[in-house]
């Protein structure tokens, strides 16, 4: 979904209302990087997706990763960098400063 100046993006996370770590990087929770080049490209980023139903999918194949998804409205006047990564459905990967990045959260559902 998209609004003038703005894109919605879909984050899985574990809490409502979300903790910091749920917008930490893998290169910032000190994960080694892959050694999948493709992957390597998206280590220091977070996984967000499109649509709802693509977060809900996402979730159904990785239940681990969270309960609840959160909906970030993200300016895409360049203040925070994203892009259409990966192979999956809907996938993109959003970086920028993990507390910046959970200010944008304008809403969180149970994923059901």
């Amino acid at each position: 979904m998209t609004d003038q100046g703005y894109r919605h993006f879909h984050r899985i996370v574990k809490t409502n209302p979300s903790r910091l770590d749920d917008f930490l990087s893998n290169a910032e929770k000190g994960n080694p990087p892959p050694d999948d080049p493709a992957l390597r490209a998206v280590w220091d980023g977070l996984s967000v997706y499109s649509t709802l139903g693509q977060a809900r999918r996402k979730r159904r194949t990785s239940p681990a990763i969270g309960d609840f998804i959160a909906v970030l409205r993200v300016p895409t006047d360049g203040s925070v960098r994203f892009a259409r990564t990966l192979s999956g459905d809907g996938h993109h990967t959003i970086w920028g400063d993990p507390a910046v990045l959970r200010a944008l959260i304008v809403s969180i559902e149970p994923i059901g």
